[in-house]
Protein backbone atom coordinates (compact mmCIF):
# COMPACT_ATOMS: atom_id res chain seq x y z
CA UNK A 1 0.00 0.00 0.00
CA UNK A 2 1.48 3.25 -1.10
CA UNK A 3 0.97 6.25 -0.12
CA UNK A 4 0.41 9.35 -2.51
CA UNK A 5 2.58 11.94 -2.70
CA UNK A 6 1.48 15.22 -1.43
CA UNK A 7 2.53 19.15 -2.23
CA UNK A 8 2.86 22.35 -1.08
CA UNK A 9 3.18 25.74 -2.95
CA UNK A 10 6.16 28.12 -2.62
CA UNK A 11 5.24 31.63 -2.95
CA UNK A 12 8.13 33.48 -5.04
CA UNK A 13 5.99 36.36 -5.71
CA UNK A 14 2.68 37.35 -3.54
CA UNK A 15 -0.13 37.89 -5.43
CA UNK A 16 -0.57 41.64 -6.75
CA UNK A 17 -4.62 41.11 -6.08
CA UNK A 18 -6.75 38.53 -3.94
CA UNK A 19 -6.72 35.11 -5.85
CA UNK A 20 -10.60 33.64 -6.11
CA UNK A 21 -12.36 32.27 -3.86
CA UNK A 22 -11.62 28.92 -4.33
CA UNK A 23 -8.13 29.51 -4.03
CA UNK A 24 -9.08 30.98 -0.50
CA UNK A 25 -11.09 28.33 0.44
CA UNK A 26 -8.38 25.92 0.02
CA UNK A 27 -5.97 27.92 1.79
CA UNK A 28 -8.18 28.30 4.63
CA UNK A 29 -8.67 24.43 4.97
CA UNK A 30 -5.25 24.38 6.04
CA UNK A 31 -4.86 27.57 8.31
CA UNK A 32 -3.18 29.46 5.81
CA UNK A 33 -5.88 31.92 3.97
CA UNK A 34 -3.39 35.02 3.86
CA UNK A 35 -0.08 32.67 2.11
CA UNK A 36 -1.32 34.63 -0.81
CA UNK A 37 -0.08 37.71 0.64
CA UNK A 38 3.31 37.03 1.28
CA UNK A 39 6.54 34.88 0.37
CA UNK A 40 7.44 30.96 1.29
CA UNK A 41 5.91 28.03 1.95
CA UNK A 42 1.82 28.03 1.70
CA UNK A 43 1.83 24.89 4.09
CA UNK A 44 -0.34 23.32 2.12
CA UNK A 45 -0.60 19.55 1.78
CA UNK A 46 -2.48 18.58 -1.73
CA UNK A 47 -2.83 16.23 -4.64
CA UNK A 48 -0.87 17.06 -7.17
CA UNK A 49 -3.58 18.03 -9.08
CA UNK A 50 -4.82 19.94 -6.52
CA UNK A 51 -1.46 21.64 -6.02
CA UNK A 52 -1.39 22.48 -9.86
CA UNK A 53 -4.95 24.35 -9.42
CA UNK A 54 -4.01 26.03 -7.09
CA UNK A 55 -1.03 27.48 -8.63
CA UNK A 56 -3.15 28.45 -11.78
CA UNK A 57 -5.19 30.56 -9.32
CA UNK A 58 -2.53 32.51 -7.51
CA UNK A 59 -0.31 32.85 -10.85
CA UNK A 60 -3.56 34.56 -12.10
CA UNK A 61 -3.74 37.14 -9.19
CA UNK A 62 -0.02 37.94 -9.94
CA UNK A 63 2.14 35.23 -8.04
CA UNK A 64 5.02 33.51 -8.59
CA UNK A 65 4.89 29.63 -7.47
CA UNK A 66 6.51 26.40 -7.60
CA UNK A 67 4.95 22.99 -6.75
CA UNK A 68 7.20 21.06 -4.48
CA UNK A 69 6.64 17.59 -2.30
CA UNK A 70 5.47 18.51 1.51
CA UNK A 71 8.35 16.76 2.91
CA UNK A 72 10.81 19.31 1.93
CA UNK A 73 9.28 21.64 4.16
CA UNK A 74 11.81 20.37 6.77
CA UNK A 75 15.08 19.11 5.74
CA UNK A 76 16.55 16.01 6.86
CA UNK A 77 20.56 17.07 5.03
CA UNK A 78 21.56 19.77 7.10
CA UNK A 79 23.54 22.75 4.72
CA UNK A 80 26.89 21.08 6.51
CA UNK A 81 26.21 17.88 4.86
CA UNK A 82 25.04 18.96 1.70
CA UNK A 83 29.09 21.03 1.63
CA UNK A 84 30.75 17.60 1.99
CA UNK A 85 28.40 15.82 -0.57
CA UNK A 86 29.03 18.20 -3.25
CA UNK A 87 32.61 18.41 -2.08
CA UNK A 88 33.04 14.82 -2.83
CA UNK A 89 31.03 15.18 -6.14
CA UNK A 90 33.51 17.86 -7.08
CA UNK A 91 36.36 16.06 -5.94
CA UNK A 92 35.07 13.29 -8.32
CA UNK A 93 34.43 15.70 -11.49
CA UNK A 94 38.03 17.05 -10.62
CA UNK A 95 39.35 13.46 -11.09
CA UNK A 96 38.14 12.70 -14.19
CA UNK A 97 38.17 16.46 -15.80
CA UNK A 98 41.44 17.65 -14.27
CA UNK A 99 41.93 21.32 -12.44
CA UNK A 100 39.53 22.73 -14.75
CA UNK A 101 37.07 23.91 -11.62
CA UNK A 102 37.54 26.45 -8.68
CA UNK A 103 36.76 25.97 -5.41
CA UNK A 104 33.43 25.01 -3.96
CA UNK A 105 31.59 28.11 -2.85
CA UNK A 106 29.07 28.85 -0.37
CA UNK A 107 25.42 26.75 -1.00
CA UNK A 108 22.38 28.78 -0.70
CA UNK A 109 19.04 26.99 -0.06
CA UNK A 110 16.77 26.62 -2.95
CA UNK A 111 13.34 24.70 -2.65
CA UNK A 112 14.35 21.26 -2.62
CA UNK A 113 18.24 21.30 -2.77
CA UNK A 114 21.23 23.02 -1.36
CA UNK A 115 22.84 24.75 -4.62
CA UNK A 116 26.76 24.99 -4.60
CA UNK A 117 28.58 26.78 -7.40
CA UNK A 118 31.90 26.48 -8.83
CA UNK A 119 34.01 28.05 -11.46
CA UNK A 120 34.53 26.24 -14.54
CA UNK A 121 37.73 27.74 -15.69
CA UNK A 122 37.81 26.99 -19.39
CA UNK A 123 33.56 28.73 -19.57
CA UNK A 124 35.21 31.50 -18.45
CA UNK A 125 38.02 32.45 -20.60
CA UNK A 126 36.10 31.75 -23.28
CA UNK A 127 33.42 34.34 -21.84
CA UNK A 128 30.84 31.43 -21.46
CA UNK A 129 27.69 31.83 -19.36
CA UNK A 130 26.85 31.22 -16.59
CA UNK A 131 30.95 30.00 -16.50
CA UNK A 132 30.10 27.74 -13.52
CA UNK A 133 28.55 24.56 -12.54
CA UNK A 134 26.10 24.05 -9.88
CA UNK A 135 26.71 20.83 -7.84
CA UNK A 136 22.70 20.45 -6.57
CA UNK A 137 22.47 17.92 -3.09
CA UNK A 138 18.85 16.83 -2.46
CA UNK A 139 17.78 17.88 1.04
CA UNK A 140 16.30 14.72 1.81
CA UNK A 141 18.32 11.96 1.15
CA UNK A 142 21.33 13.80 -0.08
CA UNK A 143 21.82 12.26 -3.52
CA UNK A 144 22.88 15.21 -6.27
CA UNK A 145 20.74 15.87 -8.12
CA UNK A 146 19.53 14.40 -11.62
CA UNK A 147 18.56 15.96 -15.14
CA UNK A 148 15.58 13.10 -14.33
CA UNK A 149 15.10 15.29 -10.89
CA UNK A 150 14.79 18.55 -12.81
CA UNK A 151 12.60 17.00 -15.93
CA UNK A 152 10.40 15.50 -12.38
CA UNK A 153 10.30 18.75 -10.80
CA UNK A 154 9.18 20.35 -14.12
CA UNK A 155 6.25 17.88 -14.85
CA UNK A 156 5.00 18.97 -11.27
CA UNK A 157 5.08 22.60 -12.16
CA UNK A 158 2.39 21.84 -15.60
Amino acid sequence: MSKEMLFDIEIFRPCTSEPEGQALTVLQRFGAREAWKTRGLAGVKLTLSEAQGLARILEDSGAAVFIQPDQYREPVISMTEARALAQKKLDELTSIEGKVFGPLEDGVEQWMWWRFYVDHIPSQKEGREPGCIFIDIDKLDGHVATTEDARQYKRWQT
